[in-house]
């Protein structure tokens, strides 16, 4: 039989000096992973009805520069190798690995900058997870902005993928249409997800 608390509701009481009916409180929802002895926090409802989830998957990672890296059709992976968070540690370099089978939302920005004169038509970014590829960014890279004779583009993206537990998730970038000049730029370079259900 277990003699230890496998998982526990708490009702906590947020204010320090409460009175009368004006007593802040909070929800904690707790639970035990398999492989540890204690509990942790899964959940947070506050006195403000805000929920947090702080051991929810979370991801924030900058990429990283590099010089001629597509722009002849080359699918390039692009690099991702500093992290500014990466809640569950499911992040390796710049792959991530679902830890749980779930929906997950991914999100980023890639910036990149070449001395062409337009030639390079056309480009896309694509999420690539282990089910399935999302293509999230699709047009013509030659029509990126002039900035002082050099054509620099900073492009968005945003998109929901279904993944499976162990299932990973990287991306790529392709330009064609022109020669292999397209440089990625590490300052607008970004990747970032979540598990939301």
């Amino acid at each position: 039989s277990l003699n230890n608390s496998i998982a526990s509701i708490d009702f906590v009481v947020d204010d320090s000096s409460p009175s009368g009916n004006n007593v802040g409180g909070s929800i904690v929802f707790n639970t035990t992973e398999s492989e540890s002895a204690g509990s942790q926090t899964a959940m947070v409802i506050n006195d403000d009805g805000a929920i947090t989830k702080p051991q929810n998957p979370a991801f924030l990672t900058q990429g990283s520069g590099l010089a001629g890296v597509t722009g002849d059709g080359t699918v390039y992976t692009l690099l991702f190798g500093t992290e500014k968070f990466d809640i569950g540690s499911n992040l390796s370099g710049s792959t991530f690995t679902a830890p749980v089978t779930g929906i997950y939302h991914f999100m980023g920005s890639v910036e990149t900058r070449d001395a062409v004169d337009g030639t390079n038509n056309d480009g896309s970014i694509t999420l690539v997870t282990t089910l399935r590829s999302y293509t999230v960014v699709r047009g013509d890279w030659g029509a990126m902005s002039m900035t002082g004779g050099i054509e620099s583009c900073v492009r968005s993206w945003s998109t929901l993928a279904n993944m499976d537990a162990g299932d990973t998730a990287h991306v790529t970038l392709a330009v064609s249409g022109g020669a292999k000049i397209v440089d990625i730029e590490a300052a607008g370079l970004f990747f970032s997800g979540r598990l939301v259900g």
